[in-house]
């Protein structure tokens, strides 16, 4: 029987925490490690202290993304500074500096991505979608359950 590689999992929680922060992909910190992918998610699921150390390391990554995310999908001011050179007849070089200010304008498709994976319900789902189909479907869902309620309350 092979020699379990844990050990070698074990011994690099610390790093393995550090790599998902820095946005690495499981299997890419299981070649670091190295161990096999399906070796890597079996540890997963059988050590906790696995599977805390990559939720650790995501979770500061993941809320600067969504951060970002939220402010590119509600817009922005920021300034530009451009630096120019002039250099006169004597060799002499004077330094320009022009800062302008810029808006950069809310983005919808990032205000759909944030709905989409933010704004659930109770039971986990999208409250929000940008299909109007879909939103007509289940807003004549929730009014064919109502009724069926009503139904049943009668009978």
């Amino acid at each position: 029987m092979a020699k379990s590689k844990w050990p070698l999992v074990e011994e690099n929680l610390d790093n393995i925490k550090k790599w998902a922060s820095e946005g690495l992909s499981d299997k890419q910190i299981a070649d670091l490690i190295p161990v096999g992918r399906s070796t890597f998610e079996r540890y997963k699921k059988e050590h906790e202290e696995l599977t805390k150390a990559l939720k650790d390391g995501k979770k500061p990554l993941i809320e600067k993304l969504e951060n970002t995310m939220t402010k590119r999908a509600l817009g922005y001011d920021y300034e530009e500074e451009k630096v120019y050179v002039k250099v006169d007849e004597d060799g002499k070089k004077t330094e320009y500096r022009e800062v302008t200010k810029k808006h950069q304008p809310p983005s919808v498709q990032a205000l759909v991505i944030l709905l989409f994976n933010k704004d659930k319900d109770d039971n986990g789902k999208p409250k929000w979608s940008s299909d109007p189909a879909k939103r007509d479907l289940d807003e004549r869902l929730l009014e064919l359950r109502k009724s069926i309620e009503d139904l049943k309350s009668w009978g």
